[in-house]
């Protein structure tokens, strides 16, 4: 192949990149904001409907940490409202196309949550314990406090449990156990990851 037909391809190349990247960056960028929105329900909904959430706000977890309140609603919206969809405007060259889409959702410190003022609970004794933090980060380690466990029955605040000592030692219950890089949030957007990617797809047909 001769050097200008292959200069002549390459300028072929580039012209259709740059057409593809300039119809992506027209579409795009007017369909940013309503990707968010139309996304943001979704988080929403499949927090509220995971078995963590529901376990917090009527379950064994609400009576493993002793809460006094559903802390449900605070920390669906905190997570929901992280959420941030950016475009990275395409630029063009005759062999590839570089830009695209990114979706972030939750910081991972988890600041926006451990701040939340239903993230830890006041015991009975006045200690506080920071209950969030060991179910998105602490998986199946034993929490430390003194040699107490939990006995279920109508005793508590809750109605459904107490801190007894003699009882096994506390850990969060297998079942919700989460981890820094894996836990309800994590579980709950990986569910509906099919229909986030409908999403963008029909945003940029």
């Amino acid at each position: 192949m001769s050097i200008k037909l292959v200069e002549s391809v390459r300028a072929i190349a580039l012209k259709i990149n740059k057409g593809l990247a300039n119809i992506f960056n027209k579409r795009i960028f007017r369909q940013a904001s309503t990707i968010e929105a139309q996304i943001k329900p979704l988080v929403s909904a499949a927090l509220l409907s995971s078995p963590e959430i529901r376990s917090l706000s009527s379950g064994t977890l609400r009576i493993d940490f002793g809460l006094t309140q559903d802390p449900s609603a605070d920390i669906v919206n905190a997570v929901t409202n992280s959420l941030s969809v950016k475009v990275r405007r395409a630029i063009a060259t005759a062999s590839d196309i570089k830009g695209g889409i990114s979706i972030t959702l939750q910081p991972t410190d988890y600041n926006n949550l451990f701040s939340l003022s239903v993230a830890t609970q006041i015991t009975e004794k006045g200690e506080v314990l920071p209950w969030l933090e060991w179910l998105l980060t602490l998986g199946q380690q034993v929490v430390v406090i003194a040699d107490f466990g939990v006995e279920y029955g109508s005793y508590g605040r809750t109605g459904g449990g107490r801190m007894v000592k003699g009882a096994a030692p506390f850990k969060v219950n297998s079942q919700y156990a989460g981890t820094v890089d894996r836990n309800f949030i994590t579980r709950a957007v990986e569910k509906i990851s099919p229909q986030i990617q409908n999403i963008i797809i029909k945003a940029l047909q």
